[in-house]
């Protein structure tokens, strides 16, 4: 009798041990993505001198995916004047190319639209402060390139509040 005890016992905990490491590794990976998630998010962020004397720009490390074809990233300048500036930078869009916001499914106003000449030629698509504040709140954000409607990378959309407070 008590070698069937112990095999019962044995294999109650075996049994019963899956599910405790399950939970154990599913509670620090959420504790872990908590104190690692504001971090992440405030590295995507680098502050570098220009594009004018005096200036600071502030963007995100690298740019993100848009399409096969479209890179993003989300800047704004800290001018010497004290005017911010925010700008979408894109790579891969065709000179004269139509670009168009929107937040919430409404049209975000665009300022001006700048190409670079220098490679990679991007286009620069300027927007105002508080167009920059209804984007990152909104609860979904699309960039329209030549007719093609695309969400914003979330990690785009978190940015542009960092960006926004460090200009102002």
């Amino acid at each position: 009798m008590q070698g069937i005890d112990r095999c019962f016992v044995s294999r109650a905990r075996r049994i019963a041990r899956p599910g405790a490491r399950l939970l154990a590794w599913a509670g620090l990976w959420f504790v872990g993505a908590l104190l690692l998630a504001q971090p992440v998010r405030a590295q995507q962020v680098v502050d570098v001198e220009g594009p004018g004397e005096g200036e600071t720009t502030y963007m995100m490390l690298s740019p993100r995916s848009l399409s096969e074809d479209v890179m993003i990233r989300a800047v704004g300048i800290r001018g010497n004047d004290g005017r911010p500036r925010f700008a979408f930078m894109m790579r891969g869009v065709d000179e004269g190319t139509a670009i168009t916001l929107m937040a919430n499914d409404a049209p975000v106003k665009v300022e001006r639209t700048e190409v670079t000449t220098d490679a990679p030629r991007t286009v620069s698509v300027y927007v105002s402060p508080s167009s920059v504040l209804t984007m990152a709140s909104a609860a979904s954000v699309a960039v329209t390139v030549g007719g093609e409607r695309h969400p914003l990378p979330e990690d785009v959309k978190a940015a542009l509040s960092v960006i926004y407070d460090q200009v102002q």
